[in-house]
């Protein structure tokens, strides 16, 4: 029952998830609360409500849906960085230029300037901080 729902029921909940990085706290608990119901229904799991999400989650051995979004938006930054992904998301994003050497100089994004709030949802500002 859990290969059927990591193959028919987990692409519906993920689907465009690494674009759904900064989605608000609301639509983001929607999307859990669905997950842990779907998991308990008898035709999956069968287990009753009064078993945590967090539980669940073990039996079927993976991550929040937040988590994975986060992983996965991380993971279409490194390949489009990189040059095995789309070449037009590594354009939304430069590179920090340090004439010094610095502790944990890796690949250092440039963070971009925003003046709203609302702007620092959005998948540049997240991908960056992360």
């Amino acid at each position: 029952m859990i290969g059927l729902y990591n193959s028919f029921v987990l692409p519906h909940l993920e689907y465009c998830s690494p674009l759904l990085l900064g989605v608000g706290k609301v639509q983001a608990s929607r999307l859990e609360n669905a997950n842990f119901y779907i998991l308990i229904t008898r035709s999956i799991l069968g287990y009753g409500k009064t078993i945590s999400y967090q539980e669940l989650l073990g039996i079927v051995n993976m991550k929040t849906l937040e988590h994975r979004r986060i992983c996965s938006s991380l993971l279409l930054l490194d390949k489009s960085l990189f040059c095995e992904g789309p070449s037009y998301i590594r354009d939304f994003f430069s590179f920090k230029d340090s004439t010094y050497n610095v502790r944990g100089s890796g690949v250092n994004l440039s963070m971009p300037r925003l003046n709203l709030n609302w702007m620092k949802n959005s998948f540049t500002y997240q991908v960056a901080k992360f």
